[in-house]
């Protein structure tokens, strides 16, 4: 037998270490992947997980796995689209005032325009499973006056559109560098405000990212097999059939995890 503990929402933990039907490879960064029966673990591997005794459903994206004193940690992250990551600090606030950890699914852009022959979007859109009245979350955005929130109901969806609010600082040319994927172009002012929104330290692949690190850009080419020049960006530019919110997509199979 095994056990899977979820110490948090980016954290899983499985026992014992010395289980005899977890196999375990590893490469030149660390241990590389486990395969427990049917289950693969990897980094970069997309898996759902059903939690019987708690009735829910544990959907992630793996970035790391590590030994632990009891067995294995699985570093992992929910699959939320790129304007969560990266224009969602445009907002006020922190994570903790969107984010519960709980009942948000996604983050959505609306369509794009142009202005002064640039693209570019005003709103975004979060989208909530499940979320009552008497939540503190709900309340929280409900009643701020810094957000010029719209709200719209779908059976147990709930979606919350609020304007971007403009900052002479760094508004456009973060919106339209999202759109061209040129995050590493992101002024450091903006990093920095990324960093501080989610509550990241230095190491975290998000920000590496951001700096276009070169031990991150070195690790993917060796997990991608691919040669990644140094002018290259570490992340994809935004799929806008994914970011732009559709309402025939409110339904989680589009954004269930699979293997």
């Amino acid at each position: 037998m095994f056990d899977i503990q979820i110490i948090s929402s980016n954290l899983l933990e499985i026992r014992p270490k010395n289980n005899p039907l977890i196999k375990v490879s590893k490469d030149y960064y660390g241990i590389k992947s486990l395969v427990i029966k049917d289950k693969y673990f990897s980094r970069g591997v997309k898996l759902e997980l059903n939690i019987k005794d708690k009735n829910i459903t544990y959907k992630f994206q793996i970035q790391d796995i590590r030994e632990s004193n009891q067995g294995y940690y699985i570093y992992c992250s929910q699959n939320f689209n790129k304007s969560y990551w990266l224009i969602l600090p445009l907002f006020p606030g922190t994570k903790d005032n969107y984010n519960d950890d709980k009942h948000l699914e996604n983050t959505f852009i609306t369509d794009i325009i142009n202005i002064d022959d640039k693209a570019c979007f005003k709103k975004i859109r979060l989208l909530y499973k499940d979320i009552k009245d008497n939540n503190e979350l709900y309340y929280n955005l409900q009643h701020n006056k810094f957000l010029n929130l719209e709200s719209e109901y779908h059976d147990s969806y709930s979606i919350f559109t609020m304007d971007i609010p403009f900052s002479k600082t760094y508004h456009d040319d973060i919106i339209n560098l999202f759109l061209e994927g040129k995050y590493s172009q992101f002024m450091t002012s903006y990093k920095l405000r990324i960093q501080q929104f989610f509550n990241l330290n230095n190491n975290t692949e998000l920000i590496l990212m951001l700096y276009r690190n070169k031990k991150l850009r070195d690790y993917k080419s060796y997990i991608l097999d691919v040669k990644i020049n140094d002018d290259n960006e570490l992340w994809s530019k935004p799929d806008l059939k994914r970011e732009i919110f559709n309402i025939n997509n409110l339904l989680p199979d589009a954004y269930e995890f699979k293997e």
